[in-house]
């Protein structure tokens, strides 16, 4: 008896470890094959995005989906940054929370990045610069927003659209 529940627990380990075999190579580049099926492309659709105070500006609001090269120009006296965001609500209809911060009043509010679905972003940088990222975007609705202290409450943000 002892011996026969040995071979059964063999065997379904055996099964078990072929199925996680199957499963890692079929799936395990899952992460991979999107870029794979969607390589860089030589030429992505640019956009061209004038942050400044305080506004976000894209010089196009629609493109087609595909990998989409975003530079962003600070335009402005302070630093900003570009967050782009996937969403259903209109970029001005954003959830919002107030934060603590070391200012005059002592709060500032921003966009809580834990409620939103961020794509990615370009990192805050100084005025009279620019930086450049590329993101592959699939179809839809997407806000554009610089979520620096206060930057979002006083507009910048911007509707995007990206069509298949």
């Amino acid at each position: 008896m002892c011996n026969g529940t040995r071979k059964s627990h063999r065997t379904v380990f055996g099964i078990t470890l072929a199925t996680l075999c199957f499963v890692f190579i079929t799936f395990g580049g899952l992460g991979q094959t999107l870029a794979q099926d969607h390589p860089r492309e030589k030429h992505p659709h640019k956009v061209r995005v004038e942050l400044r105070e305080f506004s976000v500006s894209p010089h196009r609001t629609t493109v087609k989906a595909g990998w989409i090269t975003f530079k962003a120009l600070n335009t402005g006296q302070r630093n900003h940054e570009l967050v782009i965001i996937r969403t259903d609500l209109e970029a001005v209809n954003l959830p919002r929370v107030v934060e603590p911060n070391d200012e005059e009043d002592g709060s500032s509010v921003r966009v809580p990045e834990d409620a939103v679905e961020i794509v990615d972003e370009i990192e805050a940088f100084p005025p009279g610069s620019h930086e450049r990222k590329q993101f592959l975007l699939p179809a839809g609705h997407y806000a554009l927003i610089c979520n620096l202290p206060d930057h979002y409450m006083m507009g910048m943000h911007a509707d995007f659209e990206v069509v298949p």
